[in-house]
């Protein structure tokens, strides 16, 4: 007759117990609401207008190149390490951003964009 080892399921059922214990905790916490929204241009919009009024006035009324906004606010990509210029376009018209085109020569015909604060009058902008 060959004998058998002693069964040992006392380490097995205190795990088991362990495991059911911590899917009780988990299942009765609330859910914790993510910190990133699920629509960039929302996240974008809200990161462009926190940089821009936390710049001077002077700074403010300067035009900005995209590439620079991206920076300069620190915008990061949802699946890259920059944003789409499209998503980052969305957001600044969204915060209220006009999009006029630079026509000097060392710009090469380049879109610049211009913070519009809701208490710039729209008449002290550059034509067109």
């Amino acid at each position: 007759m060959v004998m058998q080892p002693p069964v040992n399921s006392a380490h097995l059922r205190d795990y088991i117990e362990r495991l059911k214990l911590e899917a009780r905790v988990l299942s009765s916490r609330p859910l914790e609401k993510s910190i990133k929204s699920a629509d960039p241009i929302e996240a974008y919009t809200y990161q462009i207008t926190s940089w821009i009024n936390a710049l001077p006035e002077s700074q403010q009324k300067q035009p900005y190149r995209i590439d620079s906004i991206i920076r300069l606010a620190g915008l990061k990509g949802v699946y890259a390490e920059s944003p789409s210029p499209q998503h980052v376009a969305l957001a600044l018209r969204k915060a209220g951003w006009l999009m006029k085109r630079s026509y000097k020569k060392a710009d090469r015909n380049a879109r610049v964009w211009l913070w519009h604060s809701n208490d710039t009058p729209l008449n002290i902008l550059p034509k067109k």
